[in-house]
């Protein structure tokens, strides 16, 4: 209609948990790849977010380094070099993250970074060293693991997609129409071992938020959510 065309050779096939042979005009298969680069995010064949967790922590250390001259500074305050890491390296690292999946040795990945991070602003040596915890280290700058920092940001996310109006498409995803029940809660459960599912493992969460009292009452009103949200995480 409008007299645009694919550019067949930069044309791509992702392929997810599915084998599938897509062909172009002339009949030719269209490559296939195992990964692909789709508006700033790293998509993988498997349909898990382990490459894209890799790729962001390691583009957050290089930031880190590139203000290794900064943080040397010793007029600058320790509390100074925490904001500046927060607002600089945090935000590189979790922006777009509250839609994610995280596994075990990810969870591990991002908090390990975090902790290794402070060790630097405090000048601690790592625990083997200095047999300081990073528990210890995370107290010093009144912060939590970078699980719970994200954690609390999908949660925000998921009270803002229940809040929005019926016909919202994203809102059909994960909810029921007109209910605040999951559209996963009735679905027939596959043989094996069940995968992890984001909207299952918020809904995990919510109730325990919750604790026996009304979920709708709590997530229909903003502020109550990010403060029962808040407190949760911090514990």
């Amino acid at each position: 209609m409008y007299g645009m065309t694919f550019n067949m050779s930069k044309l791509e096939t992702l392929c997810v948990n599915c084998d599938l042979d897509i062909h172009d005009a002339d009949g030719s298969v269209i490559r296939k790849v195992n990964s692909m680069k789709y508006l700033g995010a790293l998509l993988s064949f498997d349909g898990q977010d382990s490459n894209e967790i890799s790729k962001r922590v390691g583009m957050a250390r290089e930031v880190f380094r590139s203000l290794h001259r900064l943080f040397q500074q010793s007029s600058l305050g320790v509390w100074r070099k925490f904001e500046v890491y927060r607002a600089v390296v945090l935000s590189k690292l979790l922006y777009g993250l509250e839609s994610v999946v995280l596994r075990d040795h990810d969870i591990s990945k991002l908090n390990g970074f975090h902790a290794a991070c402070c060790r630097k602003l405090l000048r601690i040596s790592p625990s083997f060293i200095s047999r300081v915890s990073n528990k210890y280290v995370l107290q010093q700058f009144k912060t939590n693991s970078l699980h719970s920092i994200l954690l609390q940001r999908q949660l925000l996310f998921f009270g803002s997609i229940a809040r929005r109006p019926q016909d919202d498409i994203v809102r059909q995803f994960v909810f029921k129409p007109n209910t605040f029940d999951s559209i996963e809660q009735h679905s027939p459960r596959k043989q094996g071992r069940p995968r992890k599912n984001w909207i299952r493992e918020m809904f995990k969460h919510v109730q325990s938020i919750a604790d026996g009292r009304s979920f709708s009452d709590l997530i229909s009103n903003e502020r109550t959510w990010r403060s029962c949200v808040s407190s949760f995480c911090s514990n």
